[in-house]
């Protein structure tokens, strides 16, 4: 999935900051809920 890409690599650009799931959500054009839910799955790390 296209958007997991986008979130990984904004973690890896940016994990010396806090990163907020709002702030996630947003560059990946998903609802902070919908976003927390799949970002607790270990299926979101390790596909891809």
């Amino acid at each position: 999935m296209e958007r997991e890409k986008i979130i990984r690599k904004y973690i890896e650009e940016n994990y010396r900051k806090e990163i907020y799931i709002g702030e996630l959500a947003l560059i990946a054009h998903l609802s902070p809920s919908y976003l927390s839910t799949k970002f607790k799955s270990p299926r979101f790390f390790f596909e891809g």
